[in-house]
Parts: structure tokens; C-alpha cells; sequence
């Protein structure tokens, strides 16, 4: 083989290695519906919930404390490229390209155009409703 098209094809090989990593990163994915779940806020896989700002995933939902009394739930997948967002205590970034989302799901800065879903919560003891 020679050298020139030997190097050709290595860098068409790490092309498309790249372009297929950035798009398992990446999925599009609608949010779940009729959702009804009730998780234990005592049960560790839930601890991070003990804490104002903590956020867990589950369902392709993301739950986050706001403060004692308040939880928000969204779907997890950010609508523009389907990268798990996360919750910084006040808003829903998207890690992947910048999107930013408020409490209730809404855009507040792109590249993303289209809001979370938004879901009910009810907190009852220790136990936390999660609904559509």
C-alpha cells in the first residue's frame, strides 16, 4: 500500500470513528409518557435528594430538589440533541452544547428550541410522587 493512500484511509477511519462516538453520545428521544411512579427519598439510590440542588435520574426523568418541600421533575433528554441535562440548583443545563432550561422546563437559551416535559410531583412523608 502506499504511504498516501494508507494515510487517506486512516483519516477517513478516524472520521467516521469520531462521527459515530458523537452520535452515541447524542440521542433523540421523546419524553416518556404516562408516567406514575413514587420513589423513597430514604432509599440510597436516592440520597442525593436529602440535599438542596441534588437531582437523580430515573425513568429518562430527571427529579431535583429544589428546597425541602419542592421537587421538579423533566424529562431527561435535552430536545436538542438528547444529552442528559442536569440541575444546577436553579436551572437545567445541558452539558453537551449550552442549552439551558428553567424550572418549568422552558427554554431559556439555545441551541435547544423546544421545552422539557414537565411532570407533577407529590411528596407525601418520605415518599415522592412522580405523574404525568
Amino acid at each position: 500500500m502506499q504511504r498516501k493512500k494508507f494515510i487517506k484511509d486512516l483519516g477517513i477511519s478516524a472520521l467516521g470513528l469520531v462521527i459515530l462516538a458523537d452520535l452515541s453520545a447524542c440521542r433523540k428521544e421523546k419524553p416518556p409518557e404516562d408516567v406514575d411512579f413514587t420513589i423513597d427519598l430514604d432509599a440510597d439510590a436516592f440520597k442525593a435528594l436529602k440535599s438542596d440542588g441534588g437531582f437523580v435520574y430515573k425513568d429518562r426523568i430527571i427529579i431535583a430538589r429544589v428546597d425541602s418541600s419542592e421537587y421538579i421533575a423533566l424529562s431527561e433528554a435535552c430536545t436538542h440533541t438528547g444529552c442528559s441535562v442536569e440541575f444546577d440548583g436553579s436551572e437545567f443545563p445541558c452539558p453537551c452544547h449550552g442549552s439551558r432550561f428553567n424550572a418549568a422546563g422552558e427554554v431559556l437559551s439555545g441551541p435547544a428550541r423546544k421545552a422539557l416535559q414537565l411532570y407533577n410531583t407529590s411528596l407525601n412523608g418520605n415518599e415522592l410522587r412522580v405523574f404525568s
